[in-house]
């Protein structure tokens, strides 16, 4: 950006924060920062100003995002020509303003009040992990009444979610029939077909969120090869007097948004479908245990085959049947990932 160009940008966010701020720019000098006093006194008593709150182990999206907040934060503060850390710690209105309005200058596909939402959000979390201390409520309920208010409507900014598409069983149906009988796709190996397959069916059936079955593409998250793995499930034969044995598999999601370095998993019962087979995640789940030799040795020399899982009794006579499976499955795996992408 020229000279001329960077001031004229610069005196436009100094104007529009002074007609915003209704006379308040008193509260605002960008060209002053706090004293060394302030600031020795803030890195002496951390909390002075706000709660204290226990720090938390954040997941590595959370992470990766705080970092880009950051990078963020120091180009509005070279764009102001002022030192991020001072600026950042002083916990002015209108530099929160200042910058939720460069932010809207430089990302000109910005348009909806849910993303400044978010830009606030991780903004006030990058203080908090700064300065070890929470954003006054006084002062977050001002910027979340100026973003709802004048920001919003000053800008045409839609309000709302995005409109997202739901699948209903007609159309996880539908996909799966195209999936078996019309698409051309080459897969490497056939057996990555069936996965394809159990992946959209475990993810209707459990309700997740697609990186919590699949690896996650997020920024911190791909290439981890962090999915669902088989000591996240137990796989139980029913077999009760007078009826046909029932396959149940009970699966653990570890691996849900904001949920990953907590322990707070949630477990979903399947059960085996009888019915129609194409739709049975546990049909699709057995058969890549199988080609993959995935169950326990103990179980394989005592005669576990497909032919065999529904009839097979477990060795002391009870009624209830778990498979236990290899800590690493052997053949073509992705390190212990039923839907990872690095494979061995």
């Amino acid at each position: 950006m020229g000279a001329f160009a960077f001031q004229n940008a610069y005196l436009e966010t100094v104007d529009v924060l002074k007609d915003e701020s209704d006379g308040e720019q008193a509260d605002f000098d960008i060209d002053s920062d706090a004293s060394d006093a302030d600031l020795l006194e803030l890195k002496q008593e951390p909390n002075k100003l706000g709660p204290e709150r226990a720090q938390r182990d954040l997941a590595d999206a959370t992470v990766a995002a705080q970092e880009m907040t950051l990078q963020r934060w120091k180009r509005y503060c070279d764009f102001v020509r002022k030192d991020h850390m001072k600026l950042l710690r002083s916990c002015s209105i209108m530099s929160f303003k200042g910058y939720l309005i460069w932010y809207y200058k430089t990302h000109p596909r910005a348009r909806r009040l849910n993303t400044y939402e978010s830009v606030w959000k991780t903004l006030r979390l990058l203080y908090y992990d700064i300065c070890h201390k929470v954003v006054a409520d006084d002062i977050g309920k001002e910027i979340t009444n100026y973003l709802h208010g004048q920001f919003c409507s000053g800008r045409g900014l839609v309000k709302g979610m995005r409109h997202k598409h739901v699948v209903g069983h007609n159309g996880l149906h539908g996909a799966l029939y195209y999936h078996w009988k019309f698409d051309t796709e080459i897969f490497a190996l056939e057996l990555e077909r069936v996965e394809l397959a159990a992946g959209l069916l475990f993810l209707a059936f459990t309700g997740a969120r697609p990186g919590a079955i699949f690896e996650s593409g997020c920024k911190g998250i791909a290439g981890t090869n962090a999915a669902l793995l088989y000591k996240d499930v137990k796989l139980r034969l029913l077999q009760p007097p007078d009826e046909a044995s029932l396959l149940v598999l009970e699966v653990t999601i570890m691996l849900d948004k904001g949920k990953r370095k907590r322990n707070a998993p949630k477990t979903i019962t399947l059960y085996e479908n009888h019915t129609c087979t194409a739709m049975c995640p546990i049909l699709h789940f057995v058969a890549m245990a199988f080609a993959r030799n995935a169950f326990h040795p103990r179980l394989v020399s005592a005669g576990l085959t497909p032919y065999t899982l529904h009839s097979f009794s477990s060795p002391d006579g009870s009624l209830t049947v778990d498979f236990a499976f290899r800590v690493v499955p052997e053949l073509r795996h992705h390190e212990r990932a039923w839907f990872g992408r690095k494979s061995i």
